[in-house]
């Protein structure tokens, strides 16, 4: 009986060490398009689908945020080209895509949530790069029905439900036309609505009308970036030194709340203060109880909050201090930044996917570096654009400008023991990562689409080439020449499937290269589970009628197979697996040859 040594598992995904000097367990280099499963199996990755109407512009999505408002609803925004959309289901239709507003001159914004308590509402604030602050409530809802001075929405939900302003701003816009209304905003009608809105259709969309702050914090500002800090909204540019920091409460409509930046001397707890930088900001990050701003290419500041009493006064001192870095340690973009827990993870202008986990003694904070195992990788992408976003027990980082999507995985076993990996590179045309419905999302890097990921078999109808390249195996021995005539594969395969399978024997197939293939209608190597859904072939409530039964470990039928191949002596064997096309789904069990060593000494090789 042959005996052949395999390989049963997967670490993951690893390009530092040389190819051929790497664990046989690591896919290496070449792998694309598919994923380690909790099986810790490799299998193809699942394609994505577009979410909502089609759309033949060639806009990319700028930016994007995933709304959790503080009434439960869930607004999930995204911007190309000069405007703004919501995601929002019609009653009794898929959820599509509306417009919020448009006609701004660049859509890269930058979001942040701010509690109004006037309104008793989280509001929406963003800028682009102008001397404004625009405001959304997050309202938006469907016309049931509407009068000469009337609007009424479908559904059982008030208008203030449905997060429509209450006390000020009470604007909104139907297909583009601004009413304005008096009353009605704890019921489902509108009243006091001017002009006339009778003319509007049932089924319009009705938005809450942006609230636009000119010449905030300052007339000629560059706000770039915004992030709420303990209420504070906090107000960053690429171009300037200077960050501002607002009023902590407050009433927007009265000037108050993120308008208001003025401090008293000395400065009363919750108001608001300007920092001062030596370089531009890049984007911000909050740490435990501190915020952390990052700063041009090497810099990164702490906020230090203190407080200390003046005669009978409680007073307050807002300041910033540098960590110790290192050269090019700050962030590379403002969106490459995420706050994961008691972390933050960012992207650094050496291509370093860092955690920041401590900053309590600041001569030595602590910068642990995630992407080492994949640094090849990182130090040939452009992450120019890119994305970094923490979701379901991963960090996802987009490179638009290559079309691809990396994946570090973080996993926990039942004894709360921590694994973690890189998986292989997606190719997709991903911009952004957004969370929908609590699936994973991406917006496309080339048109203003939106698809749900790992959903179905192909890419939006499209076919999509997979590669699991594992690493070079010398079977403990280097310097021995092996030999072998058989390799095993045992996995899973839809019967649309054929694999290419490769063996490169020897560095890059220096020695030969075998190309088989693993086809998913040879019933000679398949192993389907017989259905017994006839009165007689089992005994009476052994199995449900009609079939059923013990549900297989894959929707595919398993193979085995074992592929004949010439006897040829190597140093080294590399194993791929291929598909490219429609459909195409396997999963890889086990693999591995019926090794020996050969009895030829490589005596050629000693000079």
């Amino acid at each position: 009986m042959k005996r052949f040594q395999t390989i049963t598992e997967v670490l993951g995904y690893s390009t530092k060490p040389d190819v051929t000097n790497n664990d046989p367990r690591f896919l290496v280099k070449g792998s694309q398009n598919v994923i380690i499963n909790d099986g810790e199996k490799v299998q193809t990755r699942k394609g994505y689908v577009r979410d909502g109407s089609a759309n033949t512009a060639t806009d990319p999505i700028e930016s994007s945020y995933d709304w959790f408002t503080s009434t439960g609803v869930e607004r999930n925004l995204r911007s190309y080209d000069d405007e703004l959309e919501v995601r929002f289901a019609l009653d009794g239709a898929d959820a599509d895509w509306y417009r919020v507003a448009d006609g701004w001159a660049t859509v890269d914004f930058s979001f942040a949530e701010w509690w109004d308590s006037s309104e008793v509402l989280d509001l929406l604030l963003f800028v682009n790069g102008e001397d404004k602050i625009q405001e959304w409530s997050g309202g938006i809802a469907e016309v049931a029905s509407a009068t000469a001075n009337t609007i009424t929405k479908k559904g059982t939900t008030t208008w203030a439900q449905n997060r429509f302003y209450s006390a000020r701003n009470r604007t909104v816009v139907i297909n583009g036309t601004e009413y304005a209304y008096t009353g009605g905003h704890t019921t489902t009608t509108l009243t006091g609505v001017t002009p006339d809105p009778s003319g509007e259709a049932a089924g319009s969309i009705v938005i809450q009308k942006v609230v636009e702050r000119d010449n905030e914090p300052a007339d000629g500002d560059i706000n770039d970036v915004l992030i709420t800090f303990e209420n504070h909204l906090v107000v960053g540019s690429h171009k300037t030194n200077t960050v501002k920091v607002s009023l902590n409460s407050g009433n927007p409509g009265s000037g108050s709340g993120y308008l208001a930046y003025t401090e008293s001397s000395p400065r009363i707890p919750g108001e608001g203060a300007t920092l001062i930088l030596n370089q531009p900001t890049v984007g911000f990050g909050i740490l435990n109880k501190d915020l952390i701003i990052f700063s041009g290419k090497d810099r990164i500041y702490k906020t230090e909050f203190q407080q200390l009493e003046v005669s009978t006064t409680l007073t307050e001192t807002l300041n910033v201090r540098e960590l110790k870095s290192g050269s090019n340690r700050s962030a590379l973009e403002r969106d490459l930044i995420v706050s994961v827990g008691d972390a933050i993870a960012f992207i650094d202008h050496n291509k370093q996917l860092r955690l920041l986990t401590s900053v309590e003694q600041l001569e030595s904070p602590v910068f642990k570096n995630l992407s080492d195992p994949i640094k090849p990788d990182f130090d040939a992408e452009d992450f120019t654009n890119g994305h970094l976003k923490f979701q379901d027990n991963r960090f996802y980082v987009t490179s638009p400008v290559n079309g691809k999507l990396y994946m570090y995985e973080v996993r926990e076993n039942a004894q709360g023991e921590a694994k973690v990996f890189w998986q292989p590179p997606q190719l997709l045309p991903a911009r952004r990562i957004a969370r929908i419905d609590n699936s994973t999302y991406f917006h496309s890097n080339g048109n203003p689409e939106t698809y749900k990921l790992f959903e179905g078999t192909n890419d939006n109808d499209l076919p999509f080439k997979s590669v699991a390249a594992f690493s070079y195996r010398s079977y403990g021995d280097r310097y021995a020449l092996k030999s072998f005539d058989e390799w095993l594969t045992e996995g899973y395969i839809s019967a649309n499937t054929k694999i290419l399978f490769r063996l490169k024997y020897d560095y890059d197939g220096a020695t030969q290269q075998v190309e088989k293939f693993i086809d998913g209608t040879d019933d000679d190597i398949l192993y389907q589970p017989i259905v017994e859904g006839s009165l007689g072939d089992s005994p009476l409530g052994d199995v449900p009628l009609g079939g059923g039964g013990d549900e297989p470990s894959s929707e595919n039928p398993k193979f085995r197979v074992i592929h004949e191949l010439e006897l040829t002596d190597c140093f080294e064997v590399q194993a791929l697996y291929e598909t490219d096309g429609t459909d195409k789904q396997w999963e890889i069990l086990s693999q591995g040859a019926n090794i020996k060593k050969s009895s030829q000494i490589p005596a050629y090789i000693k000079k």
